[in-house]
């Protein structure tokens, strides 16, 4: 038994430094990754017009974690903040300023939205006015108010 474990032994460290001293091969070129999209971290606002201000939604990521075009995530869909603030003309900076601050309380009474103090005012004001211009479509229901909330 001892001879073979020796014979195998010896065939092993030869194979081992035969291997050794090959000559290394280079190693195959990487495949070059393809670029991540500038735009919509958070995903795509699927179905929502183009223009620059859903750009600046998904740039911010302000898309698919907390809100969709047309139904309840964890915040309101965007079709129903267009209805709720139709015709307000104040509207803009009004939500701007929410929308920097968070806070709780206009769509739910407990679940906080959170602040956005990073957004750039510029990209504030072209989401803001893009989500109010949306137009929902024949037939769409909003979401009915939180139960919790004061009327």
């Amino acid at each position: 038994m001892k001879p073979t474990l020796t014979l195998l032994a010896s065939a092993l460290l030869a194979a081992g430094l035969a291997h050794a001293q090959a000559p290394a091969k280079a190693p195959a070129p990487a495949k070059a990754a393809a670029p991540a999209p500038a735009a919509a971290p958070g995903g795509a606002l699927t179905g929502a017009p183009a223009g620059p201000g859903r750009d600046a939604l998904q740039k911010h990521n302000c898309t698919t974690a907390c809100h969709a075009l047309d139904k309840k995530v964890v915040g309101p869909a965007y079709y129903d903040v267009a209805l709720r603030y139709k015709g307000d003309a104040a509207t803009v900076a009004k939500l701007a300023a929410k929308v920097k601050a968070g806070g709780t309380g206009t769509w739910d009474p407990v679940l906080p939205m959170p602040p956005n103090p990073t957004v750039p005012d510029a990209d504030m004001k072209l989401a803001i006015q893009y989500i109010l211009a949306l137009k929902p479509p024949a037939g769409y229901k909003p979401a009915p108010p939180h139960p919790g909330l004061k009327k």
